[in-house]
């Protein structure tokens, strides 16, 4: 009788917590207590009195009425298992319990999932009230769900096609083109909302909004709906830009448009690139990324183009996916989801196990039933015993993408699905689009973004909490790091310098650069005329005019960096005997001995003035040639201001410097260098200049990476990887030698060689409106 009392009272408090839970429409915690709930009334419903059996019938008739409500497919299958037993009987043994649960139940908006429950669990004298006849239940719950799919496939691939052919339409965007302009006020550091931002994160937001435009112009053109997320969104709304602390980019887009900007990105730009889990064997984060490049930005163009900033700027792409609308396959998506989020973890913990210590095999012994666990619950075999975590990224990928919007009246974020949060989003949160302003550009926001925001940060997001700057801020402190080890700086404020004068400072001296010429020019000075027999047109003196800028440029270096230099070729030949160019000269030849060249190179990225720039075989990935190119710089200037700085000068114009490299004195080793450099040149000529390469010209760079034991990259443009070996032979012999070698001239078949005191020294003669240095010994090397 203790026992009977105390099951009694058992009951009637589980009657009392799920009734108090129906008055509040809480039908998912009545779902949720269902197998529990049922299986205590099975155990001790013979045992009852007929007060306990009305309350255990209550009980029966709420979880049956809720499962249905909201299609809860896993408790269906509990009530059904027990159809025949008392804890569902007794429903409809008690006259008034059961005139309750059918009009509950008939009341309710039937729809086919919900009729096919009822058919299931209630028995047929009853179910005979309801309305089935507009239901077709000849077929299987499969071929409905096959029906479903089918319907669903098809209007997926009829999308895509629409959306491929749109691809064709519009073609490759020249998204290189695409530059934004900005105040040159806003790279100043600044305190917003109580929260410093220093310069270089200014320069960061700058590259970041650049990339974000490049893909606001990419998806507005193929028409994909993508809309910004996360903090970015809640900038947009509450700052109208960046919240002061943050340092990224987020963007979302429904699963249905991911592989669209993922295939727009890889095949219809020319200027960003994607990384996901599919791409990269170690990607393991939560979003995937739009990234403008994976290296330090040294070339002066990128670093315009991306506002100073030298680092790899991104966008992160967050996945919105479909929560399935039935209840079983909803859990049996999470089951799935969770599981593999508690092996990632596990084996990320077992990196601090010892190996052969207990933890580490207990976790092993733990992964392996996980495993065992995902495989069965998914149907898969994995290629290895061990699947990597890649392999099951891309399964938990392959889960998310079951189904699709038909079937889900919910969307979620999978990375917060994993981790057991309550993130529902109703469908038509995402339903529309709205532009809104963030910072200097347009951006796209949802419809629904208030509720985003407020199951994100509560109903007082518009209110700004200073928590200062998370998950790594500054993003770029990782690349600091790493640009210091590289550079082999003492302290990090040295390599802080060095960015500022090669990066972020530079950017800012360009937006601030003035358009003064060094040297006075009248118009006669440019009027065409013969000389020597050679029609001298006003295009190319202006050309001149612009070559002296730069070669003023150089100078200035030289002198700050005690750096010599000197005329080479028909340069000092118009020096000579014309105080200026030879009337058939094609520009300003320079030279340097290689210590010199090396000192000169390293340090022009800091000392260069932003009305020039420079290419060379370790800068540039499309430049080949041994000798450097410093040139004017054009690029994002306005062609009046270009005008006025370079003499009126229409043309981009340079001046080449060559190194000029010891000779060995062994004629047996010298020569043996020739032929080597030589057999070089014929080589790099007849390669490809960019991938994919075939498997002959691959063998051919194992080979000379063999012989030479200097390594060739075979990455990027293989001819600039060749002349960058040819360059390293030509410098190999860096002793001191009778004689130097214009290293440049092996290039075009010649092999110039001089005494070398000739170049110990030089003297300045006049040139043009200037003057320039040439070699001490220049008598002797043009032959007088």
């Amino acid at each position: 009788m203790e026992k009977m009392d105390k099951t009694n009272s058992k009951v009637e408090r589980l009657e009392k917590k799920i009734s108090a839970f129906w008055k509040e429409e809480n039908y998912i915690e009545i779902c949720n207590l269902a197998e529990e709930t049922l299986d205590e009334v099975q155990a001790s419903y013979r045992t009852y009195g007929e007060n306990q059996k009305f309350y255990a019938a209550k009980i029966c008739a709420y979880v049956m009425v809720s499962a249905i409500m909201i299609s809860e497919g896993t408790v269906i299958d509990i009530i059904e298992s027990k159809k025949n037993e008392s804890c569902v009987t007794c429903i409809f043994e008690n006259e008034e319990i059961c005139q309750w649960t059918l009009q509950a139940l008939q009341i309710l908006n039937i729809d086919y999932v919900r009729c096919a429950y009822i058919k299931r669990i209630v028995p047929d004298r009853y179910a005979e009230q309801f309305d089935f006849d507009k239901f077709d239940f000849e077929s299987t719950d499969y071929d409905e769900i096959n029906l479903l799919t089918q319907e669903i496939e098809e209007r997926k691939n009829a999308e895509w096609n629409v959306f491929l052919e749109r691809c064709q339409e519009v073609g490759m965007l020249d998204l290189k083109s695409v530059v934004l302009d900005f105040p040159k006020e806003f790279f100043e550091g600044e305190t917003r909302n109580g929260f410093y931002i220093e310069p270089l994160m200014k320069h960061a937001w700058a590259a970041n909004i650049e990339v974000l435009h490049k893909v606001d112009i990419l998806c507005q053109a193929l028409y994909i709906p993508y809309f910004v997320d996360w903090g970015t969104l809640l900038g947009t709304i509450r700052h109208k830009g960046y919240i002061p602390w943050d340092d990224d980019i987020d963007i979302g887009v429904l699963r249905e448009d991911y592989d669209k900007l993922k295939y727009a990105i890889q095949y219809c730009q020319n200027e960003l690139e994607f990384y996901d889990v599919y791409e990269e064997a170690d990607w393991g984060a939560h979003a995937s990324k739009i990234v403008n490049s994976l290296t330090i930005l040294t070339d002066r163009f990128d670093l315009k183009r991306y506002h100073g900033f030298p680092f790899p700027s991104s966008v992160d792409v967050f996945v919105i996916d479909a929560v399935p609308r039935d209840k079983k396959l909803e859990k049996e998506q999470y089951d799935a989801l969770k599981v593999i989020s508690e092996i990632v973890h596990l084996r990320e913990q077992m990196k601090s196990y010892a190996p052969d210590g207990n933890e580490y095999y207990y976790a092993k012994k733990n992964e392996k039933n996980l495993l065992e666990t995902i495989c069965g619950m998914c149907h898969v075999d994995f290629s290895q015993e061990e699947p990597t975590n890649q392999e099951l990224f891309i399964l938990k990928d392959e889960i998310l993408n079951l189904y699709s919007k038909e079937q889900a009246d919910f969307y979620t974020v999978p990375h917060r699905l994993a981790n057991g949060q309550d993130y529902y989003i109703p469908k038509e949160v995402f339903e529309g689009r709205i532009r809104m302003p963030f910072e200097n550009i347009e951006v796209s926001v949802p419809s629904g973004y208030e509720f985003i925001l407020t199951k994100n940060y509560g109903d007082n997001y518009m209110t700004p909490i200073n928590r200062g700057g998370g998950h790594g801020y500054p993003f770029y402190g990782i690349f600091i790091d790493s640009l210091q080890e590289k550079r082999q700086d003492k302290t990090k404020e040295d390599t802080l310098r060095y960015i500022e004068q090669v990066a972020s400072g530079y950017y800012d001296n360009f937006l601030a650069q003035e358009n003064t010429p060094t040297y006075e020019y009248c118009a006669d000075d440019f009027c065409a005329d013969m000389v020597d027999g050679c029609m001298v047109s006003e295009e190319t003196k202006r050309n001149r005019a612009a070559e002296m800028e730069i070669l003023t440029e150089i100078q200035r270096i030289c002198d700050k960096k005690k750096i010599k230099y000197f005329a080479v070729g028909d340069t000092i030949l118009g020096a000579v005997h014309k105080a200026g160019y030879l009337a058939q000269a094609e520009g300003i030849h320079l030279g340097m001995l290689r210590k010199d060249y090396v000192e000169f190179m390293n340090c022009l990225g800091q000392e260069l003035d932003t009305w020039f720039t420079f290419q060379s075989i370790y800068m540039n990935e499309q430049y080949t040639d041994i000798r450097s190119l410093i040139t004017t710089d054009a690029y994002l200037v306005a062609d009046t201001n270009y005008m006025e700085r370079f003499h009126g000068c229409r043309e981009i114009v340079g001046i080449d410097l060559t190194p000029v490299d010891m000779v060995d004195p062994d004629e047996i080793m010298d020569q043996t260098r020739l032929d080597i450099i030589n057999a070089m040149l014929r080589t790099m000529a007849i390669v490809p200049c960019m991938p994919p390469y075939d498997e002959d010209t691959l063998s051919l760079v194992d080979e000379w990476t063999k012989q030479l034991n200097i390594e060739i990259s075979k990455d990027g443009n293989l001819q600039r990887n060749f002349a960058r070996a040819i360059d390293t032979v030509a410098s190999g012999y860096n002793e001191q030698g009778e004689k130097v070698r214009i290293t440049s001239d092996l290039q075009i078949g010649k092999n110039t060689v001089y005494t070398r005191e000739w170049f110990d020294d030089t003297i300045e003669l006049p040139f043009e409106k200037g003057t320039i240095a040439v070699p001490k010994g220049y008598l002797e090397i043009i032959g007088e």
